[in-house]
């Protein structure tokens, strides 16, 4: 590591390079692969263990269009202007839990509400294996 980087410095760095992976459900070793690095290399960077070369963030740039001046200093963790990948499994799962409780509730909810629940929901859940069934249930009782 060179005088001028530091810890404080690189683990953030790393933690926005960790952002952009996750956000395009890589994993260590696919995107360190989809920007020419080994994993050893590419995890060193995660870590803030290594400074990142100004290639590397041409590369982010050109392959995943991540703003080499945001992964320098941020705001945040993930890029705020790339738009995040839809979990449709996810959205699906939300979408039927919703329903069925719905029917078997016997409620209605007007379509606004309904999308607003399922919006929430899905952002709930979108990232995560499983849906709580009594969560939902808890939140359509609160929506209707």
């Amino acid at each position: 590591m060179s005088k001028l980087a530091s810890p404080k410095v690189n683990v953030p760095i790393g933690r926005r390079l960790a952002g952009v992976r996750e956000h395009n459900r890589l994993s260590q070793t696919e995107f360190a692969e989809r920007i020419g690095l080994s994993p050893r290399a590419y995890q060193n960077y995660e870590r803030g263990e290594r400074e990142i070369p100004a290639i590397v963030l041409r590369t982010l740039y050109e392959v995943f269009g991540v703003d080499p001046l945001w992964v320098l200093t941020g705001p945040g963790w993930v890029p705020a202007d790339v738009p995040l990948q839809p979990n449709l499994e996810s959205l699906e799962a939300v979408v039927i839990a919703v329903e069925k409780h719905l029917a078997r509730s016997r409620r209605r909810l007007v379509p606004a509400k309904k999308a607003r629940l399922i919006k929430m929901l899905y952002l709930h859940y979108r990232d995560r294996s499983g849906i709580d069934d009594d969560h939902v249930g808890e939140m359509i009782q609160l929506a209707a």
